[in-house]
């Protein structure tokens, strides 16, 4: 139950007691890397400190804390009193914070004010039980002096059954920094990220959307990260992955499937297809009913949130990751930079199209890339790469084959000290403030801190209390957005190789999923080149392809190709609903004919369709025929017109194409024999007319002859 037993507790509280006799003591202690290894017993009383105003450290007046204390164990405890606690002297390096931050809660880091009048006594805590605290002491009474960063905390002492000592039974701490008028103005720049991994079903509609409601309504992550934005005139970048958006916009839009019908104001002018001769349906009227159709509940939270951020984003830097968060590094090093290329694509129409203003940028999920695929990136691209990958300070880097990155910390991620949680609302923020004083005393003003905040931040139910943005705003620190940031710093030489280490690469997608991906997207392509009225379907499964070989399905990545290659079965089924009908043998009597096939649309929608013919063999060709348009489930009968230089059987394959000549996928085979008989036939017929014709000369021309030698001149008649 307790933090120290026996006699290890007794002289830690022995030596605290006599340091806490002037009031102050305890000074900080240089971390101790075996304290990581050691088990660390709960505290019987949990503590947090959800306000402290002001964030840093100001010339004169009071610095206030409040918070709750919870009673976690199975004693009454009496007798509390609440006490704040500072360290003596400041942190100014970064290294020194992070491995300050690593320390174990137990470990002493400050002296408590125990002043009388300047520590809170609250009420018995039975089990179970929480109460509040306040704490309000000036700043004068409180040890700070030179720039840097302080520990500034709480420690709650009560009495139980075993007793009462001077060692903490709850304690909770942060920092709080210090910058006086001679230290050089930090500038920050803090990313927001939108990034969460998407679904789609086998029909194209999202998955999971109770998990996305949850997120999207009052109170859930996504719906706070729009309001804490929107809660203080401080600048943030958003980074955001589009995937995300569409798939607030599907819910929306009532969670429709794939969209094969005809898109509004499509038509067929571009097509040379000739008209079937056959007459189309018409459309039935739209249900008026279906029209005025109430949004759901989760349609109305879909887009009230849709909405939000759009309004909220429109002042801001809006950055856009590759559509689905794909896995860049393994596209890059994969030779797959086409499918790259169509992901940004992706992304800046998916913001286009919601009216939201972005820029493109590479911002790997880890933040890792290798050399191999910084270098197929090209020079143009902006980067975004964690401090882990560059060994140097945050800031903007030009690598040795010329790509600009902008290197980003990773305090947030890390987040503050224990006990509190890390990612804790106050904690974080000033772990934040922290991290930027100590880059001002160390980097100066000119090289910019930019700290994107964890992926799947939740800012939780205390961050208006604690006042997460708001406290930011202080007069030593400049708060920019990461285009300004970029503006006004200047990019310095690093001719080491990013790092890339195997554990980096052995996390990478495997190749079936970028295989799976190109498979779906083509597919795509080819339905929507089928279909002829409508111009979506393309961008809707190519935006669906791409989160198969999204970063987030690199813990289950067998699972999310399956799940692409099961959506590219559904379209290549419906590819295969359009095909030719034909006899199994067809003979020619002549060198020229016709052989005549049947277009089969089972489709529900209307189609524009081609036919290929491989035959095999030069012997045997058939004249192209133009495409053929075919309306919901039509049949249409086409004549091909073929010419054989030889006699035999050939076998012959009918393959059904878009007006592109993408093949669709399903095949007829068919044998044509070719004998020449009617060759033959009209070359007999043709010598019997010349003979005939030469004999009934010839007998003309010997009658003629013989009368005039029969039959001499004729005498007139003599006179009467």
């Amino acid at each position: 139950m307790r933090a120290l037993a026996g006699g290890t507790r007794l002289a830690a509280a022995l030596t605290a007691a006599a340091l806490l006799a002037g009031g102050l003591a305890v000074p900080a202690r240089a971390h101790d890397p075996r304290q990581a290894e050691v088990e660390v017993e709960e505290s019987p009383l949990a503590v947090s400190i959800e306000t402290l105003t002001p964030s840093t450290v100001p010339r004169r007046g009071r610095i206030t804390l409040t918070g709750q204390i919870h009673n976690r164990s199975e004693s009454t405890w009496t007798d509390l009193n609440v006490y704040l606690f500072t360290s003596a002297s400041p942190l100014t390096g970064s290294a020194e914070l992070a491995e300050a931050n690593a320390t174990s809660e137990t470990t002493e880091v400050g002296g408590r004010v125990t002043t009388p009048g300047r520590y809170d006594e609250v009420p018995d805590l039975e089990p179970g039980a929480q109460t509040s605290y306040r704490l309000d002491v000036p700043v004068s009474e409180l040890p700070f002096g030179e720039a840097g960063v302080y520990w500034l905390g709480v420690h709650v002492l009560g009495s139980s059954e075993e007793g009462r000592d001077v060692a903490a039974d709850g304690r909770a701490r942060t920092f709080v920094p210090l910058m006086t008028e001679n230290t050089p103005r930090t500038t920050l720049t803090l990313l927001m990220p939108v990034r969460q991994p998407v679904r789609r079903t086998t029909e194209g509609r999202l998955g999971g959307v109770d998990a996305w409601v949850r997120r999207l309504e009052a109170g859930g992550r996504l719906d706070t990260l729009v309001d804490l934005a929107d809660s203080a005139d401080v600048p943030v970048t958003w980074l955001v992955d589009p995937a995300v958006l569409d798939a607030v916009k599907s819910l929306a839009d009532g969670n429709p499937s794939f969209d094969l019908t005809p898109t509004p104001g499509a038509g067929n002018g571009d097509s040379t297809g000739s008209e079937a001769p056959v007459t189309e349906s018409p459309a039935p009227e739209p249900d008026l009913a279906d029209e005025l159709e109430e949004l759901t509940e989760e349609a109305g939270t879909a887009e009230r949130w849709l909405g939000s951020f759009t309004e909220t984003a429109a002042g801001d830097d809006v950055r856009t990751v590759p559509y689905g968060d794909v896995d860049v590094a393994k596209l890059l090093r994969s030779d797959f930079g086409d499918t790259l290329r169509t992901a940004q694509r992706f992304a800046d129409r998916a913001t286009s199209d919601l009216g939201i203003d972005a820029s493109g940028v590479v911002a790997p999920l880890d933040g890792v890339l290798p050399r191999s695929a910084i270098r197929r990136l090209g020079t143009d691209t902006p980067l975004l790469l964690s401090e882990r990958a560059v060994d140097a300070p945050p800031g903007r880097v030009r690598l040795s084959n010329g790509v600009e990155a902008v290197v980003y910390s990773e305090v947030a991620r890390t987040g503050g000290p224990l006990p509190t949680a890390p990612q804790d609302a106050l904690a974080l923020r000033q772990r934040i403030l922290a991290e930027a004083a100590v880059h001002g005393l160390e980097q100066g003003p000119g090289r910019p801190l930019v700290v994107p905040l964890p992926d799947r931040w939740d800012p939780g139910t205390t961050w208006r209390s604690a006042d997460f943005l708001g406290g930011l705003d202080v007069p030593w620190l400049r708060t920019v957005d990461l285009g300004l940031a970029t503006a006004v710093s200047t990019a310095e030489e690093y001719d080491a190789a990013p790092a890339y280490t195997r554990k980096d690469r052995s996390a990478e997608l495997p190749f079936g999923n970028l295989l799976a991906t190109q498979d779906l997207h083509r597919a795509g392509r080819t339905l929507d080149d089928l279909l002829s009225r409508n111009e979506t379907v393309a961008e809707e499964i190519g935006r669906a392809a791409m989160l198969g070989s999204s970063v987030h399905a690199r813990s289950r990545p067998q699972r999310a190709e399956g799940h692409t290659r099961r959506i590219a079965a559904q379209v290549h089924d419906r590819l295969k609903s359009v095909y030719i009908e034909s006899s199994p043998l067809i003979t020619m009597s002549s060198e020229s004919g016709n052989v005549l096939v049947t277009l089969v649309n089972d489709l529900d929608e209307p189609v524009t369709v081609g036919i290929d013919v491989e035959t095999g063999s030069e012997d045997l060709t058939f004249r192209e025929h133009d495409p053929v348009s075919l309306g919901p489930g039509q049949r249409a009968s086409v004549r091909l017109a073929v010419t054989s230089t030889g006699t035999g059987v050939y076998s012959v394959r009918f393959v059904p194409t878009t007006e592109d000549g993408r093949p669709l996928g399903r095949t007829t085979d068919i044998r044509v024999r070719s004998s020449q008989v009617g060759l033959v036939i009209w070359a007999i017929m043709g010598t019997g007319a010349l003979v005939f014709v030469t004999a009934l000369t010839l007998r003309i021309v010997r009658r003629v002859r013989q009368r005039r030698r029969t039959h001499g001149p004729r005498l007139e008649d003599p006179a009467p």
